[in-house]
């Protein structure tokens, strides 16, 4: 790989340099100097050729270079005992061999009447893996050579050091960092705990679908120490932790970059609401099949075919919204009245979502959309429906609201509400009346929302990382006709 691009770095100090913050300030107990040493793990990191899109490659990479920086710079304050530059390279490699690991732990014991315990540490903490992954990784041997241990809590009654934990949904979880054991879950609900653990360093967290909250908390002897739910702080989930269905590439707001998302859908269509892609059997019988493809440019920007872009931004954990504008929609088909046909949308919309907990998000968006349509053969009047001929003579605005829910980590659901009415009708100005026709009045429910006009499913089953199986349904009334009409399509996403 050749230089790396100013966003790509930006992109890794931003998801990685508050973690190396803190493992430099553990092992140095400087704050100051351990901002110099993660400013220069990131300086050498702008001028490596690593290739920043292996997540795993690169977090290995800023753990070892950090590991090897700090452990020089302790070495710099004392007379370093003989060996220690083959320790600090043994603890820096996660390859070493059962044996090479024997010998590290001989020169360890030369080492530890120079260094304070917290200052020689493995490539990855405890509490790195607890902060990003379902379980928390026990340390291979602690730093007292002990072995792993468990963790006695002591009694309520006797203690001096407690924890109270103020919890209003939970799950909670209590991690001890220094062995990594995971001490107490709590069930789901509001509750008030109350327990007495031994003096140390722990981590608070809940680890949920979409999200993983944290805050760590140092328990001193005879103190007691109250903590709440709401104190707890959104971390990025990294490249350690098991992706869930809440944090897959299929379910973010915009195409990652370089990433081709495809998607195909077939069934019988009949409700009138927007079906982004290419659509084909336009004017039959309602029997239709959709392709879409979504290609991600970087820099919170996407191209959606057939021809129209979007920009999303926002916070993962809180708001997040697309923008999009062009033409979402092209639709081909082929009657006898009317030949072939080819029909479609241009406008522009906005999508916006907002996280609900860690498992459910509102959706909603808004659009302006003009409809197009043109015919091989002139209209027949006497030949019944037909598209006809429009040059986006007819312009509508539609609303939605809705919800998604994650009901485990393989499946999720998308319900939402719609209504659609013209404002422009044949050219002139569509009258606001509910049962008159050239003010199309559609009243939607089912799977009619899209984020970043990539279309959410009712059902969508998780088969991966990267593939899904979709079904959609939707069901429309309009008050015009007094008519219902009705969707359903099955389908698959794919991201490659």
């Amino acid at each position: 790989m050749g230089s790396l691009t100013e966003d790509q770095v930006k992109e890794a100090y931003r998801r990685y340099f508050p973690i190396i913050v803190r493992k430099s300030g553990r092992m140095l107990r400087d704050a100051s100097e351990a901002q110099d040493l993660a400013q220069e793990t990131f300086l050498r990191l702008w001028r490596s050729r690593l290739d920043l899109r292996d997540a795993a490659a690169t977090i290995a990479w800023l753990y070892q270079t950090c590991t090897r920086l700090a452990l020089d710079r302790l070495r710099s304050r004392v007379r370093p005992a003989e060996g220690s530059a083959e320790l600090a390279d043994g603890l820096a490699s996660p390859e070493a061999s059962a044996e090479d690991r024997s010998h590290h732990r001989a020169l360890l014991k030369e080492m530890i009447d120079r260094f304070p315990a917290t200052e020689i540490e493995a490539a990855i903490l405890v509490r790195d893996t607890a902060v990003v992954a379902a379980t928390p990784q026990h340390p291979s041997f602690r730093i007292d050579l002990s072995g792993r241990r468990d963790l006695a809590l002591v009694s309520l009654t006797n203690a001096k050091t407690t924890l109270s934990l103020k919890q209003t949904s939970g799950p909670l979880q209590l991690v001890h960092l220094d062995t990594g054991l995971l001490i107490l879950e709590s069930p789901r609900g509001p509750r008030e705990l109350r327990l007495s653990v031994r003096p140390g360093r722990y981590l608070i967290r809940r680890h949920l679908a979409s999200e993983t909250r944290v805050k760590e908390i140092d328990l001193r002897p005879d103190a007691a120490t109250t903590v709440r739910e709401a104190e707890l702080v959104a971390v990025s989930s990294g490249p350690l932790a098991a992706k869930s269905a809440a944090e897959r590439d299929v379910s973010a707001s915009i195409v990652a970059a370089r990433a081709i998302e495809l998607q195909a859908a077939g069934g019988v269509r009949h409700a009138p609401v927007i079906d982004p892609g290419l659509r084909l059997g336009e004017g039959g019988p309602g029997a239709v099949g959709i392709l879409r493809a979504s290609y991600g440019i970087g820099g919170g920007w996407q191209f959606m075919a057939p021809l129209a872009f979007g920009y999303g931004g926002g916070d993962r954990f809180g708001w997040d919204w697309v923008t999009w504008a062009g033409m979402p929609t092209l639709g081909l088909g082929r009657t006898d009245a009317a030949g072939t046909i080819v029909s479609g949308l241009a406008g522009a919309g906005f999508d916006l979502r907002r996280w609900l907990g860690a498992q459910a998000t509102f959706n909603a968006s808004a659009a302006v959309l003009g409809a197009y349509s043109w015919t091989s053969r002139a209209p027949d009047p006497t030949a019944g429906a037909s598209p006809g001929r429009h040059a986006l003579d007819t312009w509508s605005a539609q609303l939605t609201g809705g919800f998604t829910r994650f009901i485990s980590d393989a499946v999720s659901l998308n319900l939402g509400v719609s209504i659609n009415h013209n404002l422009v009708a044949a050219g002139d100005l569509a009258p606001w009346a509910r049962d008159d026709a050239r003010g199309g009045l559609v009243l939607g429910v089912g799977s009619i929302q899209r984020r970043g006009l990539r279309p959410l499913p009712l059902v969508r089953v998780y088969l991966g990382d990267r593939l899904t199986l979709d079904g959609h349904v939707a069901v429309a009334y309009l008050p015009a006709t007094k008519s219902v009409v009705e969707t359903y399509l099955a389908g698959v996403t794919a991201m490659f």
